[in-house]
């Protein structure tokens, strides 16, 4: 079930494109009004105003756009979320960006996506499996925990983990821990020493009481 939105949906990069949406739509109802005194006959063609004026709309509905996704993939991210495992299987060059592609399922349902990874410091091996953490409500929306699987993960549930799986440090130290509980369970208890017998206390005719 996805969030309710939050005034934290909207990120600084939000609030640019949302301020740069504005200024488009003012921009945009301006133009649009010079428009229609040109085709009335008040004013002359400028053919440049008239470019920008059939440009407008679209750039306008486009930064509008991606101001909505922004804050809709935060909402869902922040949202219920399970991890699945993504699998690369492409490296190319986009625009002279190193990019990765890869590809996960959700409930059958194939995924496909690239990251750019530049700064990750090279291309992801080819074949080789990583975490991806995804939105229930939209499995299309996802993030990068930074994590490969490893060769311990055979099985990938098909609605994924609720959690992100253990490492194999992780399962090594676990395994440790239940065998180090198992032996000390197991071990003889060490007998307990008998008490001390209490001397009795001396007669009153005892020599220790005659002066």
């Amino acid at each position: 079930m996805a969030s309710s939105w939050q005034w934290s949906d909207i990120g600084v990069f939000t609030i640019l494109v949302g301020l740069i949406t504005l200024l488009l739509i003012y921009t945009t109802i301006h133009l649009f009004s010079e428009a229609l005194q040109v085709a009335r006959g008040k004013l002359p063609v400028n053919p440049y105003k008239l470019f920008v004026t059939l440009i407008a709309l679209p750039v306008t509905f486009g930064a509008g756009w991606l101001t909505y996704m922004s804050a809709y993939r935060t909402r869902l991210l922040r949202g219920e979320c399970r991890y699945t495992v993504a699998r690369v299987y492409e490296n190319r060059r986009i625009k002279g960006a190193k990019v990765s592609r890869y590809t996960y399922q959700v409930q059958g349902k194939r995924y496909e996506d690239k990251q750019e990874v530049d700064w990750l410091g090279g291309w992801r091996p080819l074949g080789s499996r990583w975490y991806v953490r995804f939105a229930v409500p939209d499995p299309d929306i996802h993030e990068h925990p930074g994590r490969p699987v490893p060769d311990s993960v055979t099985q990938v549930p098909p609605a994924g983990w609720a959690r992100l799986p253990p490492t194999s440090e992780q399962v090594a130290e676990a395994a440790a821990k239940v065998r180090a509980d198992s032996l000390a369970a197991v071990a003889p208890t060490p007998p307990t020493p008998a008490p001390a017998p209490t001397p009795a206390p001396a007669h009153p005719d005892s020599p220790v009481f005659l002066k």
